[in-house]
């Protein structure tokens, strides 16, 4: 996606959880926050201007919408936007899509044909899994890479490339098979041990937390509590933005600890999490107490939608 940015394309991006599985439109509307007010100036018939209203405001539960109104609007707008530049859409953990959002942008994806669109999808795929609707409807332009493991030398890389500093040989092979060659599980073992300052004795098991879950959670732990519970807005919030934690009551200048740590990303006024397990971790740690707390107090405050 950042070399598209870079190429000057227009990035429409979401990277749904399977929390969300269950709030129709979530990831149509984290596609569509940054371009939907230039896509409800652009529809031109009341039916597109009135689902273009819909991406921006219909709360999680819905109301009834045609979905193929939606549909058509997603394909007006991605049309407009195409008009001026190059649009990638891009979805990361595509099994993890909201039945709305993804059958809105399946009806899209059919219909665009001359436009200057493309779609990346990412998914993980399970054994035997059958290829999504969408690729057997496009075939004939679509192309399937997969992925696999990364090698112990591949992971190497992407641990001085990120981290700065190399692991030796013997704790790099045993953070390689314990991982399964996953890089975001590698790396995170390969900052814990960084930051914990060990070094594995040989023949002993790895001195990490036996699961991501548990090292995500040790690393968000360690941040400053102002700055998690900036975070914490951040991860609650439909659209994630340094205006709203402003209006949420939240000085921005909290985040730079995760900003730092590598946590989130800032892209203009965005937050993004660097990985959607981050996002996860964090509202894991809260508890449903505060949660439940925290989402009442953002919906008086008027600073999230959901």
């Amino acid at each position: 996606m950042e070399a598209a940015r870079a190429c000057e394309w227009r990035v429409l991006s979401c990277e749904p959880t399977a929390s969300e599985t269950a709030f129709s439109f979530a990831a149509l509307g984290d596609l569509l926050s940054p371009v939907v007010r230039t896509c409800f100036r652009g529809c031109r018939r009341r039916s597109e201007r009135r689902s273009g209203l819909h991406f921006a405001l219909v709360d999680a539960e819905g109301s009834n919408v045609d979905e193929r109104v939606v549909g058509l609007a997603l394909l007006s707008s991605l049309r407009l936007l195409a008009a001026r530049d190059r649009v990638l859409v891009a979805v990361d953990d595509v099994q993890w899509l909201d039945a709305a959002s993804a059958a809105a942008l399946w009806f899209a994806a059919r219909r665009l044909e001359g436009e200057s669109v493309t779609l990346l999808l990412s998914m993980r795929v399970e054994p035997g899994a059958a290829p999504l609707q969408i690729e057997n409807d496009l075939a004939d332009r679509s192309l399937r890479i997969s992925v696999g493991a990364l090698s112990s030398s591949g992971l190497h890389r992407i641990v001085v490339a990120s981290l700065g500093r190399a692991l030796p040989r013997p704790t790099l092979l045993r953070v390689h098979e314990a991982s399964a060659g996953n890089p975001f599980y590698a790396l995170e073992i390969a900052r814990f041990l960084f930051e914990e300052g060990v070094s594995p004795s040989p023949g002993e098991p790895l001195p990490v937390p036996r699961t991501i879950e548990q090292l995500l959670h040790v690393r968000i732990m360690r941040l400053p509590q102002a700055a998690r519970e900036a975070l914490e807005l951040a991860a609650l919030l439909s659209d994630p933005t340094f205006a709203a934690l402003q209006a949420a009551g939240s000085e921005s200048e909290r985040l730079e600890s995760a900003v730092a740590a590598g946590v989130i990303d800032p892209i203009d006024d965005r937050i993004r999490f660097t990985h959607p397990l981050l996002a996860a971790a964090v509202v894991s740690a809260m508890g449903p107490r505060q949660r439940s707390v925290s989402c009442n107090s953002l919906i008086r405050k008027g600073a999230t939608r959901d």
